[in-house]
């Protein structure tokens, strides 16, 4: 399969992953460049007590097992947020999320760096699991993009940069294979969200939240 005059590199299997930032300081300052670069002005922010590969993220297979300790680690940042007065325009970016897709033993990874919410990486699990060929899926954001085709049996894969005229990557994976693990990643996300909005009281991680949500520890 090919995109123009790229050819497609054909794997066996590419992984989805979805991941929760972590982060190990709550910065209280302002929103300006050179406080924000300084890190003067934080609070220490235990991380969640979770056995993980990478410090900044804890990955849905990870959190499996551990949800309590995600939603003991969210609370610290409500708690440090209220003890600063900030809203959560303000810290929403500590309860944004990621997906990505990773071939380690090729060492190639696909991100989605603006998809912070299960509902935007839903939009892709979604389209990727129909049975249609031809175009599947295409977006486009702030130097980043990504176009999906298929055939009955495989898929091919397209991560570019819309706006150099580069060639980016493209690859190809058996179709009902990606499908399947697609769809095992975004029914474990969704678990654990659906746990850590009983326990907060309020879901911020599956859309855009405008309102400011009252978050409320279970058991208070």
């Amino acid at each position: 399969m090919t995109s123009g005059p790229l050819e497609a590199k054909a794997l066996d299997s590419l992984e989805p992953q979805i991941g929760f930032l972590i982060y190990d300081d709550f910065y209280y300052g302002p929103d300006r460049h050179p406080e924000v670069s300084e890190r003067s002005m934080v609070l220490k922010l235990d991380p969640p007590a979770i056995p993980r590969e990478f410090p900044s993220v804890a990955r849905s297979f990870e959190v499996l097992g551990h949800e309590q300790a995600l939603a003991d680690y969210y609370w610290r940042i409500v708690a440090a947020a209220r003890s600063r007065g900030k809203d959560f325009n303000q810290i929403r970016s500590y309860f944004w999320m990621r997906l990505w897709l990773s071939q380690p033993k090729d060492g190639l990874s696909i991100s989605f760096p603006w998809y912070d919410s299960l509902s935007e990486m839903r939009r892709f699990s979604d389209a990727i699991a129909s049975q249609s060929v031809g175009d599947l899926y295409w977006d486009a954001d702030q130097g980043w993009g990504l176009d999906v085709k298929g055939t009955h049996d495989r898929l091919a894969i397209h991560e570019h940069d819309p706006d150099d005229g580069g060639e980016g990557l493209l690859v190809s994976v058996p179709r009902a294979e990606f499908q399947r693990r697609m769809s095992a990643v975004m029914q474990d996300a969704e678990a654990i969200v659906a746990r850590l909005a009983h326990e907060l009281g309020v879901d911020v991680w599956t859309a855009y939240v405008r309102d400011e949500p009252r978050f409320t520890r279970r058991g208070s």
